[in-house]
Protein backbone atom coordinates (compact mmCIF):
# COMPACT_ATOMS: atom_id res chain seq x y z
CA UNK A 1 0.00 0.00 0.00
CA UNK A 2 1.88 3.06 -1.24
CA UNK A 3 0.55 6.58 -0.59
CA UNK A 4 -0.86 7.99 -3.81
CA UNK A 5 -1.97 11.39 -4.93
CA UNK A 6 -4.72 12.62 -2.65
CA UNK A 7 -3.49 10.59 0.33
CA UNK A 8 -1.00 11.42 3.08
CA UNK A 9 1.72 9.09 4.33
CA UNK A 10 0.66 8.76 7.98
CA UNK A 11 3.70 6.64 8.86
CA UNK A 12 5.80 9.81 8.85
CA UNK A 13 3.94 11.29 11.81
CA UNK A 14 6.00 11.41 15.01
CA UNK A 15 5.06 9.15 17.89
CA UNK A 16 4.71 11.20 21.08
CA UNK A 17 4.73 9.92 24.63
CA UNK A 18 1.24 8.70 25.49
CA UNK A 19 -0.32 9.35 28.88
CA UNK A 20 -4.03 8.94 28.11
CA UNK A 21 -4.66 5.80 30.15
CA UNK A 22 -6.84 4.80 33.09
CA UNK A 23 -7.03 1.56 35.08
CA UNK A 24 -9.88 0.44 32.79
CA UNK A 25 -8.67 1.64 29.38
CA UNK A 26 -5.61 2.44 27.30
CA UNK A 27 -5.12 4.43 24.11
CA UNK A 28 -4.46 2.80 20.79
CA UNK A 29 -1.13 4.63 20.68
CA UNK A 30 -0.05 3.14 24.00
CA UNK A 31 -1.02 -0.38 22.87
CA UNK A 32 1.11 -0.08 19.74
CA UNK A 33 4.02 1.34 21.71
CA UNK A 34 3.80 -1.51 24.22
CA UNK A 35 4.03 -4.25 21.62
CA UNK A 36 6.34 -2.34 19.27
CA UNK A 37 4.77 -3.49 16.02
CA UNK A 38 1.90 -2.68 13.68
CA UNK A 39 -1.63 -4.02 13.93
CA UNK A 40 -2.49 -7.19 12.05
CA UNK A 41 -5.16 -7.09 9.36
CA UNK A 42 -7.67 -8.86 11.59
CA UNK A 43 -7.02 -6.37 14.38
CA UNK A 44 -7.57 -3.52 11.92
CA UNK A 45 -10.86 -5.04 10.79
CA UNK A 46 -11.94 -5.39 14.43
CA UNK A 47 -11.08 -1.80 15.35
CA UNK A 48 -12.67 -0.55 12.14
CA UNK A 49 -15.90 -2.36 13.00
CA UNK A 50 -16.08 -1.18 16.60
CA UNK A 51 -15.04 2.38 15.73
CA UNK A 52 -17.60 2.71 12.92
CA UNK A 53 -20.35 1.51 15.24
CA UNK A 54 -19.28 3.91 17.98
CA UNK A 55 -19.03 6.86 15.59
CA UNK A 56 -22.53 6.25 14.24
CA UNK A 57 -23.86 6.10 17.81
CA UNK A 58 -22.01 9.26 18.89
CA UNK A 59 -23.17 11.14 15.79
CA UNK A 60 -26.80 10.18 16.50
CA UNK A 61 -26.44 11.41 20.09
CA UNK A 62 -24.55 14.57 19.14
CA UNK A 63 -21.54 13.57 21.24
CA UNK A 64 -18.82 13.34 18.60
CA UNK A 65 -16.86 16.48 19.48
CA UNK A 66 -13.42 14.89 19.12
CA UNK A 67 -10.81 14.08 16.49
CA UNK A 68 -10.21 10.38 15.91
CA UNK A 69 -6.51 9.65 16.27
CA UNK A 70 -4.33 7.02 18.00
CA UNK A 71 -4.30 9.13 21.19
CA UNK A 72 -8.06 9.72 21.32
CA UNK A 73 -9.01 6.08 20.60
CA UNK A 74 -9.64 4.36 23.94
CA UNK A 75 -9.57 0.56 24.27
CA UNK A 76 -11.32 -0.90 27.31
CA UNK A 77 -10.37 -3.95 29.36
CA UNK A 78 -13.93 -5.13 28.67
CA UNK A 79 -13.31 -5.10 24.91
CA UNK A 80 -15.15 -1.92 23.97
CA UNK A 81 -13.88 1.08 22.02
CA UNK A 82 -14.60 4.77 22.57
CA UNK A 83 -13.11 8.17 21.85
CA UNK A 84 -11.93 11.01 24.08
CA UNK A 85 -11.51 14.70 23.39
CA UNK A 86 -8.58 15.27 25.73
CA UNK A 87 -5.71 15.13 23.24
CA UNK A 88 -3.20 17.79 22.28
CA UNK A 89 -3.29 19.68 19.00
CA UNK A 90 0.09 18.19 18.08
CA UNK A 91 -1.29 14.66 18.42
CA UNK A 92 -4.59 15.30 16.64
CA UNK A 93 -3.53 17.68 13.84
CA UNK A 94 -2.04 15.08 11.43
CA UNK A 95 -5.32 13.13 11.50
CA UNK A 96 -7.72 16.02 10.94
CA UNK A 97 -9.71 15.98 7.71
CA UNK A 98 -8.26 18.30 5.02
CA UNK A 99 -11.44 20.40 4.84
CA UNK A 100 -10.78 21.58 8.40
CA UNK A 101 -7.45 23.03 7.27
CA UNK A 102 -8.86 24.92 4.28
CA UNK A 103 -10.84 28.20 4.12
CA UNK A 104 -14.56 27.54 3.78
CA UNK A 105 -16.25 28.88 0.66
CA UNK A 106 -19.74 28.83 2.22
CA UNK A 107 -21.48 29.10 5.58
CA UNK A 108 -22.34 25.39 5.50
CA UNK A 109 -20.23 23.48 8.06
CA UNK A 110 -18.23 20.43 6.95
CA UNK A 111 -19.95 17.06 7.22
CA UNK A 112 -19.02 15.66 10.65
CA UNK A 113 -19.47 12.03 9.61
CA UNK A 114 -17.15 12.38 6.62
CA UNK A 115 -14.55 14.16 8.76
CA UNK A 116 -14.59 11.25 11.19
CA UNK A 117 -14.31 8.77 8.31
CA UNK A 118 -11.12 10.48 7.18
CA UNK A 119 -9.63 10.59 10.68
CA UNK A 120 -10.50 6.94 11.36
CA UNK A 121 -8.98 5.83 8.05
CA UNK A 122 -5.85 7.86 8.77
CA UNK A 123 -5.61 6.40 12.28
CA UNK A 124 -5.80 2.82 11.04
CA UNK A 125 -3.32 3.51 8.23
CA UNK A 126 -0.96 4.85 10.90
CA UNK A 127 -1.57 1.71 12.96
CA UNK A 128 -0.95 -0.57 9.97
CA UNK A 129 2.35 1.23 9.28
CA UNK A 130 3.53 1.57 12.88
CA UNK A 131 7.33 1.21 12.85
CA UNK A 132 7.24 0.11 9.20
CA UNK A 133 9.90 2.05 7.23
CA UNK A 134 8.34 4.74 5.04
CA UNK A 135 10.19 3.29 2.05
CA UNK A 136 8.44 -0.07 2.50
CA UNK A 137 4.90 -0.42 1.14
CA UNK A 138 2.25 -1.62 3.58
CA UNK A 139 1.24 -5.19 2.89
CA UNK A 140 -2.55 -4.96 3.12
CA UNK A 141 -4.78 -7.29 1.15
CA UNK A 142 -8.02 -6.46 -0.59
CA UNK A 143 -10.60 -5.35 0.28
CA UNK A 144 -9.03 -3.78 3.39
CA UNK A 145 -6.51 -1.87 1.27
CA UNK A 146 -9.25 -0.24 -0.82
CA UNK A 147 -11.50 0.43 2.16
CA UNK A 148 -8.81 2.38 4.00
CA UNK A 149 -7.77 4.30 0.89
CA UNK A 150 -11.37 5.26 0.16
CA UNK A 151 -11.71 6.57 3.71
CA UNK A 152 -8.64 8.81 3.30
CA UNK A 153 -9.72 10.64 0.16
CA UNK A 154 -9.01 14.37 0.35
CA UNK A 155 -12.43 15.20 -1.15
CA UNK A 156 -15.27 14.48 1.33
CA UNK A 157 -17.65 13.48 -1.45
CA UNK A 158 -15.31 10.71 -2.58
CA UNK A 159 -14.95 9.12 0.85
CA UNK A 160 -16.71 5.92 1.77
CA UNK A 161 -19.69 6.63 4.08
CA UNK A 162 -19.66 5.22 7.61
CA UNK A 163 -22.53 2.83 6.91
CA UNK A 164 -20.62 1.46 3.92
CA UNK A 165 -17.53 1.00 6.12
CA UNK A 166 -19.64 -0.99 8.56
CA UNK A 167 -21.08 -3.06 5.70
CA UNK A 168 -17.56 -3.94 4.54
CA UNK A 169 -16.72 -5.13 8.06
CA UNK A 170 -19.79 -7.37 8.18
CA UNK A 171 -18.98 -8.81 4.76
CA UNK A 172 -15.46 -9.59 5.96
CA UNK A 173 -16.82 -11.30 9.05
CA UNK A 174 -19.26 -13.41 7.05
CA UNK A 175 -16.46 -14.55 4.73
CA UNK A 176 -14.21 -15.65 7.61
CA UNK A 177 -14.05 -19.38 8.37
CA UNK A 178 -13.62 -18.86 12.12
CA UNK A 179 -14.36 -15.22 12.96
CA UNK A 180 -12.83 -13.99 16.22
CA UNK A 181 -14.65 -11.53 18.44
CA UNK A 182 -13.67 -7.93 17.78
CA UNK A 183 -13.95 -7.36 21.52
CA UNK A 184 -11.36 -10.08 22.15
CA UNK A 185 -8.87 -8.32 19.88
CA UNK A 186 -9.37 -5.14 21.90
CA UNK A 187 -8.89 -6.97 25.20
CA UNK A 188 -5.67 -8.52 23.91
CA UNK A 189 -4.33 -5.10 22.91
CA UNK A 190 -5.21 -3.72 26.33
CA UNK A 191 -3.49 -6.70 27.93
CA UNK A 192 -0.29 -5.82 26.10
CA UNK A 193 -0.21 -2.57 28.06
CA UNK A 194 -1.56 -3.73 31.40
CA UNK A 195 0.46 -6.95 31.52
CA UNK A 196 -2.51 -9.31 31.55
CA UNK A 197 -2.14 -10.84 28.10
CA UNK A 198 -1.51 -14.34 29.43
CA UNK A 199 -5.10 -14.79 30.61
CA UNK A 200 -6.39 -14.10 27.09
CA UNK A 201 -4.03 -16.35 25.12
CA UNK A 202 -6.01 -19.53 25.70
CA UNK A 203 -9.28 -17.81 24.80
CA UNK A 204 -7.83 -16.49 21.56
CA UNK A 205 -7.20 -20.03 20.31
CA UNK A 206 -10.85 -21.06 20.64
CA UNK A 207 -13.05 -20.44 17.56
CA UNK A 208 -15.76 -17.84 18.07
CA UNK A 209 -19.16 -18.04 16.46
CA UNK A 210 -19.71 -14.30 16.67
CA UNK A 211 -17.47 -11.35 15.92
CA UNK A 212 -19.59 -8.83 17.75
CA UNK A 213 -23.28 -8.68 18.60
CA UNK A 214 -25.04 -11.58 16.88
CA UNK A 215 -27.63 -9.45 15.12
CA UNK A 216 -26.47 -7.89 11.84
CA UNK A 217 -27.08 -4.20 11.14
CA UNK A 218 -30.37 -3.27 9.56
CA UNK A 219 -29.09 -0.98 6.81
CA UNK A 220 -28.64 -2.19 3.23
CA UNK A 221 -25.26 -3.48 2.14
CA UNK A 222 -23.63 -0.97 -0.20
CA UNK A 223 -23.02 -2.02 -3.79
CA UNK A 224 -19.87 0.08 -4.15
CA UNK A 225 -17.09 -2.22 -5.25
CA UNK A 226 -13.85 -2.29 -3.30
Amino acid sequence: MRPRRGHRDFRRQPSTQDTGMSPASVTLASALQARAEALSEEEIWSLLFLAAERLLEDLREGSSDYVVCPWSTLLSVFGSLSFQGRVSHVEAAPFRAPELLQPRSSDEPPDAAQMHVYSLGATLCWSAGFRVPASQPLQLREPLHSVLLSMCEDQPGRRRPLCSVLDACWLHREAAAHPVSANLHVRQLVGMVLGTISEFQGEAQRPRAAWSPVQAPQHTVATTSV
